[in-house]
């Protein structure tokens, strides 16, 4: 009876373990892995995250038209003999896959689009080939700099077209050094031909005003899309799609087709300098607000400075702005202090050519109450405030007053002093 008793509960006890084992296994198998999680979107393009960790939009990888240098994770499934890292050559071509002896063209196109010419070209070997495709480095395109007064100049690595506005974002933004102006340095033109169109601004739209007219426009009139892109295409070939160096499209000049330029044509703006007013890139429209090429130099120009001393409230030195005036000067230094001669301002300004600096002397009443116009400063102006006469009515009433508190506070210092509690 004993050992009756001892088999029954053996057995449970196995039977119990055998089932909790196939429950723990179960769920196991319906949680994914982080390494799986992380590759649950191969099938349909790049999941992959930008190793730079100053990067714009990394969900626009989805969106990312490769080129030259950039490096792929093919899996062929079932075929692991197929399975292989392919790097993007010099021509745009990926032609290191196993088997394949024709190039696949994968200049300027996206995930999804190589992984069905990979497809497609397996298809003569394998019955209905199932691939993926990957972004493992985006080699093509070198990070944007953005510099200068700026609260963090950093490196920024973009996988879709950005404007000047979110570089200065991912930037940390302007700091109150800035002169203003921000100027941009092309170091190379667009690599793909539909980065290098316009496209018609929202914010334009918004405020009901003219709205560019971008090569795609061409298909609400009747043009299709796949012909105008073909037509941009032939015309990168031979150098660019515009005919002024790469800022408007030549069909917004002329409303024809895109006109084909030498590559002289295509390379006139790389090195010139662009400026643009901080004050517009902040209203966003799109004339104002351009796009950023891969490699750009974008500096942020720090203000030179203004030196405001003599009688003001808060005499410091002060940063120059584009239309910087005196009034505005003078506000930003606290105003003038009473005991100034306020109609008596002078300015030190030096005069390229002449040895030492030339005085300036201005009514700042008369600019004020608008009988004179403003002054307009310029770099290195040196704003004088000088103080009136010992004996003029505002130092004596002051003097008048500075006694009266004295004595009336000095009434009672010789009583005691005692604290009720």
């Amino acid at each position: 009876m004993k050992k009756r008793t001892l088999l029954l509960v053996t057995g449970f006890v196995l039977l119990t373990s055998a089932l909790i084992a196939m429950v723990e296994r179960h769920s196991q198998a319906q949680t994914p892995l982080p390494s799986q999680s992380n590759q649950s979107g191969s099938g349909t393009g790049d999941s992959s995250t930008p190793s730079d960790a100053n990067t714009v939009d990394a969900q626009g990888g989805q969106r990312y038209l490769v080129g030259p240098g950039d490096v792929f994770d093919v899996r062929v499934f079932g075929q692991s003999e197929l399975n292989s890292t392919v790097e993007i050559d010099d021509e745009g071509n990926i032609s290191s896959l196993p088997f394949l002896e024709d190039p696949i063209p994968a200049m300027c196109r996206n995930a999804k689009d190589i992984q069905k010419a990979i497809a497609q070209a397996y298809s003569r070997y394998i019955k209905n080939p199932r691939v993926s495709v990957r972004i493992k480095e985006r080699r093509s395109r070198p990070p944007a700099v953005v510099f200068g007064a700026v609260r963090a100049a950093t490196r920024i690595q973009m996988v879709r077209r950005v404007r000047l506005h979110e570089l200065l974002v991912a930037a940390g933004g302007v700091t109150l050094n800035a002169s203003g102006q921000i100027q941009i340095v092309h170091t190379d033109r667009e690599m793909c031909p539909q980065d290098a169109i316009d496209t018609p601004d929202i914010a334009e739209a918004l405020l009901n005003k003219p709205v560019g007219t971008s090569v795609f426009d061409k298909a609400a009139v009747g043009e299709p899309k796949q012909q105008v892109a073909a037509t941009a295409y032939d015309n990168s070939k031979t150098g660019s799609a515009f005919t002024d160096g790469g800022t408007t499209p030549s069909a917004a000049v002329n409303g024809s087709k895109p006109v084909k330029t030498t590559p002289d044509q295509a390379l006139s703006d790389i090195g010139k300098i662009e400026t643009y007013e901080v004050g517009d890139v902040r209203t966003g429209l799109g004339k104002d607000d351009p796009y950023i090429r891969p490699g750009d130099i974008v500096i942020v120009t720090e203000g030179e400075p203004i030196y405001m001393t003599g009688y003001l409230n808060a005499p410091r030195e002060i940063v120059m702005k584009d239309n910087m005036t005196l009034v505005l000067a003078v506000a930003m230094a606290g105003g003038i202090s009473r005991t100034a001669k306020s109609h008596e301002v002078y300015i030190y300004r030096q005069v390229k050519g002449k040895l030492g600096p030339e005085k300036l002397k201005f009514d700042y009443d008369a600019i004020k109450n608008g009988k004179q116009p403003d002054v307009l400063l310029q770099a290195y102006d040196i704003i004088d405030v000088r103080p009136q006469s010992s004996f003029s009515p505002a130092n004596l009433r002051d003097m008048f007053l500075g006694i009266t508190r004295g004595a009336v506070g000095g009434i009672g210092t010789g009583l005691p002093y005692r604290v009720l509690y």
